[in-house]
């Protein structure tokens, strides 16, 4: 239903535990399905719902720094997740750059050697 009343372009799953290749699976059932019933539910000039895995490494960060809690307040912090996903989709550099204000970027996992690196 959220599919049909929104016609969202793609949808991003954040890619954490196995279980979210049946998540993706699901999704594309329902797209699918979509395509079939109500195929004006799917945005002009796309032919499908792109579904795409995304790593939820930054967006867990970001989504309790103090500039995420800030701009959006009155969201939970799995909507504030969420919302760091399509963000980082959408412009990664920046979502990165905000990382960078409280150096919660340090905490990223870039390189297995990091972790012998001191502050």
């Amino acid at each position: 239903r959220f599919m049909e009343e929104h016609s969202p372009h793609v949808c991003v799953i954040g890619a954490a535990r196995m279980e979210c290749n049946q998540l993706k699976e699901l999704v594309l059932q329902t797209v699918f399905k979509i395509i079939e019933d109500n195929p004006r539910a799917i945005p002009d000039g796309l032919d499908t719902i792109h579904t795409l895995y995304a790593d939820p490494a930054m967006p867990a960060l970001w989504q309790v720094t103090e500039w995420a809690e800030r701009e959006l307040k009155e969201h939970t912090p799995l909507v504030r997740h969420c919302i760091a996903i399509a963000r980082e989709l959408q412009d990664p550099v920046t979502v990165y750059a905000s990382l960078l204000q409280d150096k919660s970027i340090l905490s990223l996992p870039l390189h297995p050697l990091q972790k012998h690196l001191t502050d």
